[in-house]
């Protein structure tokens, strides 16, 4: 899978094993969102529609959210 290697390469080259990957795939009208964790792809079972647009800024503001707590985790933890 082309998502896994890229990621692996990223985590492998920045030192950061098992980092997380977020994605969101739109497809039209239907937007879906998957995180790639451990070559695991978890796929997020709700479809977002494109005429309910809060909820697919909500999840994306979850998926940023997400990233952003573990970003800080990892600069805390190297800073120590």
């Amino acid at each position: 899978m082309r998502v896994e290697f890229i990621s692996g390469l990223f985590n492998q080259t920045n030192h950061q094993p098992n980092l997380p990957v977020y994605d969101c795939v739109p497809s039209g009208e239907i937007w879906q969102f998957s995180k790639l964790k451990d070559s695991v792809i978890f796929m997020d079972e709700q479809r977002y529609y494109l005429g309910n647009l809060s909820m697919i800024l909500a999840a994306i503001y979850r998926n940023v959210s997400l990233v952003l707590l573990i970003i800080a985790h990892k600069l805390r933890g190297s800073l120590y």
